[in-house]
């Protein structure tokens, strides 16, 4: 009884250190001290022998561990990957190196999660040699293997097929150009049944979007509207593959008729009712938080008789951190939607301007990320921006994708905008309280905007 004893106040000791680490993650999505961890399932992955010996001293040091959380209300699983001497060492070149390893094994090993299976399916070797982390990031981890793959491996863990894997697979199979082409992945098939990591061919001279046109506005405003017009393009070609005609039933298009528009506006009434109220605590956005009625009436306004055409697969998450501008072209990365949202909901075939709309609130927020640092933005450059992005989607655009008539492309994608307005009101107020000026003002500008357009 007293070694039993033991041995669970040993566990609990581990749960809680676990735990109170967990908490200093930028991609752990709980509150610090408001959870506790309360399962490790741990897979241990053995690498390559000869003769029954590993081939290395590392080879055979890989776990992987789906480890549950809860916060009284809800659960959530998160994937640690270590070398078995703690619990995750993905910043650290033995642990990284053996998960690479692992990946070009196509190997498939049993443990208490069920099933994990690695999958290369690159006609080139897998990479050897080091491993290291990407950098900073705030939903995943990920890392470059020898300068020529990157293995992004999710962290928090959502039961289903993961879209990131499902779209790599199908744009990398019709030779997509403006990605970085899927090389390889890792899967768990149990209880819970999800992508674990995703490899993708490392493009070497990319430079984040983001950053590139927060330098642009400063010193080539008028060259970066050259790039967002040639950005649009690229999403068009996107849509466009995304919608023609295929034996896959997760792709191609399906009718989204006039129900969709009336769908989408009565689930921004509904988020507005939720996230506004909120800002009634909000210093400088206190005026907004009785204004729900307003945008639903406003949303309901524009989609009334809207026909919203086709509804295909898309990006889902788009803005501009998610591209890469390189010497010639733009690529585009992260398709798993947005993160927070169930995996079957970011599956969802919807209008292509959602995309677009995803953009456009982005170039919105550089402009005011640049005029926070004390910068000026030529008066106008936010409406040559949008037009020139705008502009290069819609002349690459197959028609066949988009609402038969200009007016309803324009009502359509300012529903949209709406939607991302409340959803970044809904994000700043829960992650970044000191950004929720920027949507607010987006959403008291859009409102007047939209009172013109639906009138």
């Amino acid at each position: 009884m007293a070694r039993a004893k033991a041995q669970t106040t040993a566990e609990a000791s581990t749960h809680d250190d676990l735990a109170e680490w967990f908490g200093r993650q930028r991609w752990f999505h709980g509150r610090p001290g408001a959870f506790t961890v309360t399962g490790i399932e741990r897979t241990t992955v053995p690498g390559p022998t000869i003769g029954g010996q590993p081939v290395d001293d590392v080879s055979d040091h890989l776990v992987v561990s789906l480890v549950t959380v809860e916060d009284g209300e809800s659960t959530a699983v998160y994937q640690l990957v270590g070398d078995g001497s703690s619990a995750d060492g993905l910043d650290q070149p033995q642990a990284a190196a053996a998960l690479a390893r692992a990946l070009g094994s196509d190997a498939t090993v049993t443990g208490p999660s069920g099933r994990i299976s690695f999958r290369w399916v690159d006609d080139r070797p897998p990479p050897a040699g080091l491993a290291l982390p990407l950098g900073a990031e705030q939903s995943n981890t990920s890392l470059v293997l020898a300068d020529r793959a990157v293995l992004k491996v999710f962290r928090r863990l959502r039961d289903g097929r993961n879209p990131e894997l499902e779209m790599l697979r199908f744009l990398t199979g019709r030779g997509f150009e403006h990605i970085a082409p899927l090389l390889g992945w890792y899967e768990v098939d149990g209880p819970l049944s999800t992508t674990l990591g995703v490899a993708q061919e490392l493009v070497v001279d990319g430079r984040d979007g983001w950053e590139l046109a927060l330098e642009m506005m400063r010193w080539d405003a008028g060259g970066l509207l050259a790039h967002l017009h040639r950005l649009g393009a690229v999403v068009a070609s996107l849509h466009e593959v995304l919608a023609s005609d295929t034996d896959d039933p997760d792709f191609g298009r399906v009718d989204g008729g006039l129900d969709t528009g009336l769908a989408l506006a009565e689930a921004i009434g509904d988020a507005a009712a939720v996230v506004l109220p909120e800002l009634a605590d909000v210093p400088g956005c206190e005026d907004l938080a009785d204004r729900a009625p307003d945008v639903a009436a406003l949303a309901a306004r524009l989609a009334a008789d809207l026909d919203v055409g086709p509804l295909i697969r898309h990006h889902g998450d788009l803005h501009l951190g998610q591209t890469l501008w390189t010497s010639n072209r733009w690529v585009l990365l992260d398709f798993e939607g947005e993160p927070i949202r169930p995996v079957d909901e970011r599956r969802e075939r919807r209008p292509a301007l959602r995309d677009v709309a995803g953009l456009l609130r982005s170039l919105a927020y550089a402009v005011a990320t640049v005029e926070r640092t004390g910068a000026p933005v030529a008066p106008g450059w936010e409406p040559a921006a949008r037009a020139a992005l705008l502009d290069g989607y819609l002349a690459a655009a197959d028609p066949s994708t988009l609402p038969d008539t200009a007016p309803d492309i324009r009502r359509l994608l300012l529903l949209h905008e709406l939607e991302k307005v409340v959803y970044e009101i809904a994000y700043e107020v829960a992650h970044r309280p000191t950004w929720v000026a920027i949507p607010a003002g987006a959403l008291r500008r859009t409102t007047d905007q939209l009172q013109g357009a639906a009138s």
